[in-house]
C-alpha cells in the first residue's frame, strides 16, 4: 500500500506496477482521479470500492474486472470497457449512481454497447448486465441481468422492450427516482427484489405474459398507488407488495391460486380487496398491519385462515368467512379493533389460541361444528357482551374480558374450566332440562345465573 500516493486528489501509481492489490484505494474519499499505467494487467477486488469522490478513470487493458472493484463510486460519470476485458464480476460497478455514459470498445469479443445504448451487454446471450440513467435498452436484448440498474438513483424512466423475457433479481432495486417502468409484453419472469425500494414508482402494469414473480419485487415502493396484475400469474410471492404504503388500487386476477406470507404486509393505505375464488391458500401474515383495510371478500375455496393473516388490521369491519373454511389459526384476526361482528360458519372445526384476541367483537357464536377451541381465542375483546358456545367440547379459558354479560351454552359441553367467566356475567343460558347438567360443570358461584331456554 505504501507505493500508492494521493496528491491533490490525484492517485499516483508508480511505473512498472502490474497489479493493483485488493482494497488498494478502498474508501479513499479524497481520490478524485487516477492515471493507471499501461503495464497494469490486474486490478484486485474492492480496489476502488466506495471512492465516492472519484470522477474519472481510464481502465487499462486488463482481462477481468473483479467483484466490487468500483462499487459505490458515486461521482464516476463515464466508463469505457477495454476490448481486452473477458469477465466482469458481480457488483463491479454497482452503486455508481452518477454514470451517464457507458461504452465498450470495438473489438471486445465478450461484451458490447450496441446502438450507443449506454449499457454493457453480453454479446452471445443478449443479456444486459449493467445500465445507467441514460440507458436505452435495445430491442435485441432478451434478459436484464441481476443488479443491472441497482441503486441507479438518477434513473427516472425505463422502457423495457417486448424482446425482454427475464428481468433479473434486484435489476432495478434502489432506483429511488424511477417514476415510470413500462414492462414489455414479452416478459415471462421477474426476479426477486427487481423493483424493491423504487420509492418514486407510482403505477405498474404486469403484462399477461408474466408467469412468475419472485418475492419482494415491489417491497418498499412507498409511492406505488395502482397495480394491474397479469392474467397468467398464479402466485403472489412473499413480500411482493410489502410496505407499499400508498397502495390503494389492485385487482387480483382469477389465475392466482396462492398469496404467500407477508405479501401485502404494511400496505397501510389499502382499504378494500376482493380475493377471487381461484385462491386456495393465503399464507401467514399476508395482510399483517394493513391498518386501513376495512373490507375484504375472501375466496370461497379457502379451507384455512392462516396465522396472523389479518393481524393488526385495525380498521377491518366487514369480512365474511366462507363456509369452506375449517380452521382459523392463531392470531388470524388479532387486534382487529373495528371488527364488531363475525359469523363463524358450521364448516369450522378448529379455532386456535388468540385467533380473535383484542378484536372489537360485541357478540360471538361458536358453532356446534367446532371440535377444538384454543385458549384465549377471544381474549381481551373488551367490547364483547355476549358469547354462545354451542360446541360439545371441553371449554378452557377463551376470554379475558370484564364485560361479558351473557353466555349461552350448547347441549353437550363436556367440561368448563374454573374461572372462565368474569364478574360482569349476568346470565348463563342453557338448553331446556340442562340446569343440573351444568351445575355439575360450573363453579357454584355461577349456579344462580343459570337460565334455561324456553
Amino acid at each position: 500500500m505504501a507505493k500508492y500516493e494521493i496528491k491533490d486528489g490525484v492517485g499516483i501509481i508508480p511505473e512498472g506496477t502490474t497489479v493493483i492489490e485488493e482494497e488498494a484505494f478502498k474508501c479513499c474519499d479524497e481520490l478524485t482521479s487516477i492515471v493507471i499505467p499501461d503495464g497494469v494487467t490486474e486490478i484486485g477486488e474492492d480496489a476502488f470500492y466506495n471512492c465516492t469522490g472519484l470522477t474519472s478513470i481510464v481502465i487499462p487493458k486488463i482481462e477481468r474486472i473483479y467483484w466490487n472493484t468500483f462499487q459505490n463510486c458515486t461521482s464516476l460519470a463515464s466508463i469505457t470497457i477495454p476490448s481486452t476485458v473477458t469477465d466482469i464480476f458481480g457488483d463491479a460497478f454497482k452503486g455508481c449512481s452518477g454514470l451517464t455514459s457507458i461504452k465498450v470498445e470495438e473489438g471486445n469479443k465478450k461484451y458490447d454497447s450496441r446502438e450507443n445504448c449506454n449499457a454493457i451487454i453480453e454479446t452471445d446471450s443478449n443479456r444486459l448486465i449493467m445500465g445507467c440513467q441514460k440507458t436505452i435498452i435495445p430491442t435485441s436484448v432478451t434478459t436484464i441481468g441481476e443488479d443491472a440498474f441497482a441503486d441507479c438513483i438518477g434513473l427516472k424512466q425505463i422502457d423495457i422492450p417486448d424482446s425482454i423475457t427475464i428481468i433479473g433479481r434486484s435489476a432495478f432495486s434502489g432506483c429511488n427516482s424511477l417514476v415510470s417502468a413500462a414492462i414489455g409484453n414479452g416478459v415471462k419472469e421477474i426476479g426477486w427484489c427487481a423493483f424493491k425500494e423504487c420509492t418514486s414508482l407510482t403505477t405498474v402494469t404486469i403484462p399477461d405474459t408474466v408467469e412468475e414473480m419472485e418475492n419482494s419485487i415491489f417491497d418498499g415502493c412507498k409511492s406505488l398507488k395502482s397495480v394491474v396484475l397479469g392474467k397468467a400469474l398464479e402466485t403472489i410471492d412473499s413480500y411482493t407488495f410489502a410496505h407499499c404504503t400508498a397502495l390503494t388500487d389492485i385487482t387480483i386476477p382469477e389465475s392466482v391460486t396462492t398469496i404467500c406470507h407477508n405479501a401485502f404486509e404494511g400496505c397501510t393505505a389499502l382499504v378494500s380487496l376482493a380475493i377471487p375464488n381461484s385462491v386456495t391458500d393465503i399464507e401467514n401474515f399476508a395482510f399483517d398491519g394493513c391498518t386501513s383495510l376495512s373490507s375484504i371478500i375472501l375466496s370461497e375455496s379457502l379451507t384455512t385462515i392462516n396465522r396472523c393473516v389479518f393481524n393488526k388490521c385495525s380498521s377491518l369491519e366487514n369480512v365474511v368467512i366462507p363456509n369452506t373454511v375449517e380452521t382459523i389459526r392463531e392470531k388470524a384476526f388479532n387486534e382487529c379493533k373495528n371488527l364488531k361482528s363475525i359469523v363463524i360458519p358450521n364448516s369450522v372445526t378448529e379455532i386456535e389460541e388468540n385467533a380473535f384476541s383484542w378484536a372489537g367483537l360485541t357478540e360471538v357464536v361458536i358453532p356446534e361444528s367446532v371440535k377444538k377451541l384454543g385458549e384465549n381465542a377471544f381474549a381481551h375483546c373488551e367490547d364483547l357482551k355476549s358469547i354462545s358456545i354451542l360446541c360439545p367440547i371441553t371449554v378452557k379459558r377463551i376470554i379475558y374480558s370484564n364485560n361479558v354479560e351473557t353466555v349461552t351454552l350448547g347441549a353437550g359441553i363436556k367440561k368448563i374450566d374454573e374461572g372462565i367467566f368474569d364478574d360482569a356475567l349476568k346470565v348463563i343460558v342453557v338448553p331446556a332440562k340442562k340446569t343440573e347438567y351444568y351445575k355439575k360443570r360450573l363453579s357454584e358461584k355461577y349456579h344462580a345465573l343459570i337460565v334455561e331456554q324456553s
